[in-house]
């Protein structure tokens, strides 16, 4: 049933393009066309590109900084304050750096414990003293 439906309906279409002045014709031609194997010819000062230059001529094309038109309006400004923001503590983060945890599996966000370690304050390493340092190179050079 639906197979006679839309062969029915494809009949009423070619019907109303054939009553059509042969524009709506042509644009279904071209929409149902097969596409042309190769790209047409890129010309730059009417002489016609070779692969190479096309490639360093598309790079320069694109590769230009985009500009906003002279008389286009300004975009509209961020919004960069929010009234009811509180900064975090350090305290907050090191609380929740604690509770993070210590498996290799990705959080219900996707978000590794681990790559999360490296964002809050680090804990200062314990520095040898001067003279234990003296005494261990002292021992390696005899």
């Amino acid at each position: 049933m639906l197979k006679q439906a839309s062969h029915k309906r494809w009949k009423t279409l070619c019907k109303n393009i054939a009553v059509a002045d042969g524009r709506c014709g042509n644009i279904l031609k071209r929409i149902y066309a097969p596409r042309p194997l190769s790209t047409p010819a890129i010309k730059l000062n009417n002489t016609v590109l070779t692969e190479n230059q096309k490639a360093k001529h598309f790079i320069r094309l694109y590769s230009r900084r985009a500009q906003r038109h002279p008389h286009s309006y300004p975009p509209p400004p961020i919004p960069v304050t929010d009234t009811e923001f509180t900064p975090i503590t350090a305290a907050e983060l090191e609380r929740a750096q604690r509770l993070l945890p210590k498996g290799t599996a990705a959080g219900p966000d996707g978000i590794y414990g681990e790559a999360l370690q490296h964002l809050g304050p680090r804990e200062p390493k314990q520095r040898p003293s001067p003279s234990s340092t003296r005494v261990s190179v002292q021992a390696s050079f005899q």
